[in-house]
């Protein structure tokens, strides 16, 4: 078991270079970055900047060229149940209920059915979904379905959650829902949860911490320390402290031409 002390996640000149030869292409170079256990960590950067390739390196899903990933002091060598995943669209199976969809990361890691049920019921209750248990995925909304696909990335009970603009496709609304409803299922958790997102907004209301990447090929090129009071709320959003944030990441966008 590793210290208390080791990072959640921690990357050593992590290089990630697709193809080869003059086709050669590097998403990600040379990035240093350590995050801490049990917090909630945004990353903010233009569009192809190897944002997606840095959580598949850490979920285990593709290995980096060059330097190193791990994962609670050890070594990513491939998909673990240390590791959890949420991508933009919750990608629920239409022929299973809700709470068989939660369940399956379990089932194909042989966990006990049990235990996995278990499991399921209760995070069913974290994240508001009980009474939809036995329901359909075309029966449910938007948001509630971006609610299963969190519990489904939960269901193995990870260190750590990488969360890959999770709320992207949603109306603003419910996306403002969203956003309370995962901070309240994080102060549950107690997980470490990898934040993308696009919305500057988003990733200030958030976020412990927030890195900024450069263009391809990505470096994190600043982090900042958000120093807003917790628990979090909407109405922050209108405060001279939180313009104070938004203010100097759109001003990072625009020197970029980003904005």
């Amino acid at each position: 078991m590793a210290p208390a002390n080791t990072p959640a996640i921690q990357l050593s000149k992590l290089s990630v270079i697709y193809g080869s030869g003059s086709s050669a292409v590097t998403a990600v170079e040379d990035l240093d970055l350590e995050i801490k256990d049990g917090e909630f960590f945004a990353i903010l950067g233009p569009s192809g900047c190897g944002k997606s390739t840095l959580l598949k390196v850490l979920s285990g899903l593709l290995n980096p060229t060059s330097g190193e990933a791990q994962v609670g002091g050890q070594k990513v060598r491939g998909p673990q149940a240390e590791v959890g995943l949420v991508f933009q669209a919750p990608t629920l199976l239409p022929w299973m209920t809700i709470r068989e969809n939660i369940s399956l990361p379990g089932k194909i890691l042989k966990v006990d059915p049990n235990e996995i049920r278990d499991r399921a019921d209760s995070i069913l209750e974290l994240v508001k979904l009980t009474q939809f248990a036995d329901s359909y995925p075309n029966q449910l909304s938007g948001g509630m379905a971006q609610r299963a696909g969190i519990a489904r990335g939960l269901v193995q009970d990870p260190r750590v959650m990488l969360m890959d603009e999770p709320f992207g496709a949603l109306d603003a609304m419910t996306r403002e829902r969203m956003n309370m409803d995962l901070l309240d299922i994080w102060t549950e958790s107690k997980k470490t949860i990898i934040f993308i997102t696009h919305s500057i907004g988003e990733a200030v209301l958030l976020a412990d911490r927030v890195a900024l990447m450069s263009p391809r090929p990505g470096r994190v090129t600043e982090v900042v320390d958000i120093d807003l009071p917790r628990p979090r709320a909407i109405e922050m959003m209108s405060t001279p402290e939180f313009g104070h944030y938004t203010r100097h990441f759109r001003d990072y966008f625009k020197n970029l031409g980003e904005l």
